[in-house]
């Protein structure tokens, strides 16, 4: 869950890298938003939340200065610095009424409030500060997930300290404009969490345990440059082996072989004929 070797349910870099599109896709969103409140919905946005600002009965912004004939007469009614944009003569509708800054609040023959009168001053400065802030956050996040494809751990770096200094200006910011302080804290405790992983992802970066060929940091896996390396030719030994000549010694033995003496044959008896005994010699 935590760094340096994780980021939520994924290894450290995937994670940093979907919270970064995850984070820039929110930041636009609440940009377009805000445009969408300011020129699409109607000018009661600008005084959100209601009952903070509303102080009628029920401080619900919903007044009638005549009531009827089961409810009271309630007069539309603001804290300190803000006035009502019109003074609701029934019910209907309700909220029915808007806390502006006061010498903004303009309504129609109708007593109706006017867009173009919230638009003025207050509320247009509002949407316009928000959009730059929304828009702003959105860029560094681009440029922080640039950083991370690009595996450069300088920019990474750079990336997670800009996070912190912004998440910190926005949580001082959030607090002196009255945001709900639980709220505040619950942001920018998720964001130092993420601030915290990527400069534990930079430093991997840096000291190349995270390298583009071995995004997981693991020390066993073989990178792919090793892979492609070329094998080293290794030089043949040529080994000169003495051959020895032996002489061997072949003993001659001789070996007397019997011959059959031959015989003549004179007046009809055999006569036998001497005959030199033969030696043959075996090599």
């Amino acid at each position: 869950m935590c760094p340096p070797r994780q980021c939520c349910c994924c290894l450290i870099y995937q994670g940093v890298k979907i919270w970064t599109i995850v984070f820039i896709c929110l930041n636009a969103l609440a940009s377009g938003g805000m445009l969408g409140l300011h020129f699409g919905v109607s000018e009661f946005w600008c005084g959100l939340p209601e009952n903070d600002l509303c102080r009628d009965t029920g401080s619900d912004c919903c007044a009638n200065v005549y009531g009827n004939d089961w409810q009271e007469a309630e007069a539309a009614s603001c804290v300190a610095g803000y006035e009502p944009t019109t003074q609701p003569i029934s019910y209907d509708e309700c909220p029915n009424y808007k806390c502006v800054a006061i010498g903004s609040a303009k309504t129609d023959y109708e007593g109706k409030p006017l867009v173009a009168d919230a638009d003025s001053g207050h509320c247009l400065g509002i949407t316009l500060s928000a959009v730059i802030g929304y828009a702003v956050a959105a860029g560094v996040m681009v440029w922080g997930l640039l950083g991370i494809q690009s595996f450069n751990g300088v920019r990474v770096r750079s990336f997670g300290y800009t996070v912190i200094f912004m998440s910190s200006l926005r949580a001082v910011l959030d607090l002196a404009g009255g945001t709900d302080f639980t709220s505040v804290v619950f942001g920018f405790a998720l964001t130092m969490w993420y601030a915290c992983a990527v400069i534990s992802l930079s430093k991997q970066m840096l000291d190349g345990t995270i390298t583009q060929d071995n995004p997981t940091g693991t020390p066993q896996a073989m990178t792919m440059s090793a892979i492609a390396q070329p094998a080293q030719p290794v030089a043949a030994m040529a080994m000169a082996v003495p051959v020895q000549a032996m002489a061997v010694p072949v003993q001659a033995k001789a070996v007397a072989v019997p011959m059959q003496q031959p015989v003549a044959v004179a007046g009809g008896q055999p006569v036998p004929v001497p005959v030199a005994a033969v030696t043959a010699v075996n090599p």
